[in-house]
């Protein structure tokens, strides 16, 4: 088996000299700021004392304060990244040294939740995942450490589920279940209840949930839901949820059903694997069996299909097989119906649907499509010529330039892959594809250009 690039890379560490390899290190050192950063951190991490460190980490989270300017939803992930640096220095590399440091440089990194959020586009969530886990972090030092006493560990938590803005301490109370014991979940949840600070509702009801799931209390659960304005629509599925885990499928049924008509479409697929887990609970094996089916029939979803199979008897998994096909080849989606066969891995049925469905396949599709060809060109290269030939068509109907480049390499390898076709059949041979090609876009003269480069 060849070696890695990183395994390589340290033979030839190894072999180096020591000199040899400090004015490596200063020269990358000298030009290059983040892996400046990046070596003053792992150096200060070497010393048994975290002073240094700490003092580094709080020197980036105080940059990190100072920043104004805004950070648009295309440029979280780089931000994200950095934020969770900071978040990983905290956790691996000073919490083994000093636990009270490292409690203390999370506190100030989550200080930074609010002034970040308000100068950020978080819409993909990667900004609030790192303030979450961040938070999980501070959990975990907490539960190992005795860093405060119970009363005090108490105010903590309520302090922050009172000010939990931005949702980053949803789950603060989960994390430190251990450390709060009973007496202190006892502790805590009269004082939420009885406290008037709670300015959002939502946040009092958020720790009252979070307290009765850490004393596996589903009836306070439930009660808590219904509490004020009465349970969510999501709330009802959370609410099963903890019912299939109590073995009490029956009650987990009826709160399924009562979300049916009041959730949205993306909780279907929730919604259903709890009411598939709570029929086997029931011992309601076909309904549990129908329950899939119906799941596969709306969505053509592998993971429908592999728990049928998985369910079936013996001699119940070929008529399984044929009936999923039938509905692969009836479906609305084409492309859908062509990526549940390539993870399927049902090679012959996509030979057939490619010609039955041809006309109904949209280009635009291209990841999916592309890996049919790719798949297609070994078994059947008339096949995969069809789905290349889909894939070069909407690219030029609308003029996207920018895609010219991918679109000639497709149309190229039309025109390899035309020398393995034996019989055209009912299509244009490819000299007949691409001189109707160029009569209708003959005036792409970008696209041309690219494909008589990728030709010569």
């Amino acid at each position: 088996m060849p070696k890695t690039k990183e395994e390589r890379l340290k033979e030839t560490l190894l072999e180096a000299k020591q000199e040899q390899l400090v004015d490596a290190l200063l020269d990358l050192y000298s030009d290059n700021r983040a892996f400046q950063k990046k070596l003053e951190v792992i150096f200060a991490g070497l010393s048994e004392k975290p002073n240094q460190l700490m003092r580094l980490i709080k020197r980036e989270i105080s940059a990190l304060k100072r920043s104004t300017r805004f950070v648009h939803y295309y440029e979280t992930q780089k931000l994200s990244d950095r934020l969770n640096e900071i978040r990983l220095n905290i956790r691996n590399r000073l919490f083994p040294k000093c636990a009270k440091s490292a409690f203390e440089a999370i506190e100030l990194f989550m200080e930074l939740d609010e002034r970040t959020f308000n100068r950020t586009d978080d819409s993909y969530g990667t900004v609030g995942n790192v303030f979450r886990l961040a938070c999980e972090d501070g959990g975990a030092i907490l539960e190992n450490e005795e860093i405060m006493p119970l009363d005090k560990l108490v105010g903590y938590v309520y302090q922050r589920c009172m000010c939990n803005e931005y949702g980053v301490y949803d789950n603060i109370i989960r994390h430190l279940k251990n450390a709060l014991g009973d007496e202190g979940l006892q502790h805590l949840k009269q004082k939420i209840e009885s406290s008037k600070g709670f300015k959002v509702e939502s946040h009092r009801k958020e720790a009252l949930k979070g307290i009765a799931d850490c004393q596996g209390n589903v009836d306070e659960y439930i009660r808590v839901c219904l509490a004020g304005e009465g349970a969510a629509p999501g709330e009802h599925l959370e609410i099963a949820k903890r019912l299939i885990d109590k073995w009490r499928s029956g009650e987990a049924l009826e709160w399924i059903e009562k979300a049916k008509d009041v959730m949205p479409p993306h909780w279907h697929h929730k919604s259903r694997c709890l009411k598939i887990q709570a029929l086997e609970l029931e011992g309601e094996y076909n309904k549990a069996q129908s329950e899939r089916l119906g799941w596969f029939d709306e969505t053509l979803s592998t993971e429908a299909y592999g728990e049928l199979m998985r369910c079936a008897q013996k001699e119940e998994k070929e008529t399984v097989r044929e009936h999923a096909l039938k509905r692969a080849f009836e479906f609305k989606h084409s492309d859908e119906s062509i990526r549940f066969m390539i993870e399927s891995q049902e090679y012959e049925a996509l030979q057939r649907f490619i010609y039955t469905r041809y006309d109904s396949i949209d280009g635009r599709y291209y990841t999916t499509l592309r890996s049919a060809a790719e798949i297609l060109q070994e078994i059947d290269p008339l096949a995969a010529t069809l789905i290349y030939r889909k894939l070069v068509e909407p690219i030029l109907a609308g003029a996207m330039s920018k895609y010219y480049t991918y679109a000639a390499k497709d149309l190229m390898r039309c025109d390899k892959l035309s020398n393995e076709v034996e019989a055209w059949g009912e299509y244009d041979s490819h000299e007949q594809y691409l001189r109707g090609l160029q009569e209708r876009h003959k005036m792409k003269y970008g696209f041309w250009h690219r494909y008589y480069d990728e030709e010569n």
